[in-house]
């Protein structure tokens, strides 16, 4: 799966890759993919939350390739 909009949140800490997030969220037009790569093992746990956190988008998948997490989220 191909994000439309991707997201690079590796080595930052979970409120500024929040604020990230839901800067990128707010650009792209509803339907639209945003792919999130994070190096953060909790990624699956956590990627529920973090889309409630945001709002606007909803989890599509996560994905684990590499020691890399791609989460998949749609703009809602």
């Amino acid at each position: 799966m191909k994000g439309d909009a991707i997201v690079d949140v590796r080595g930052i800490g979970v409120i500024r890759r929040i604020m990230k997030v839901k800067k990128v969220a707010k650009t792209v037009e509803r339907g639209k993919i945003i792919e999130v790569i994070s190096d953060d093992p909790r990624m699956p746990q956590l990627a529920e939350k973090m889309a409630k956190k945001i709002g606007g988008i909803e989890v599509v998948r996560v994905d684990k390739t590499d020691g890399e997490y791609h989460g998949y989220f749609r703009r809602i």
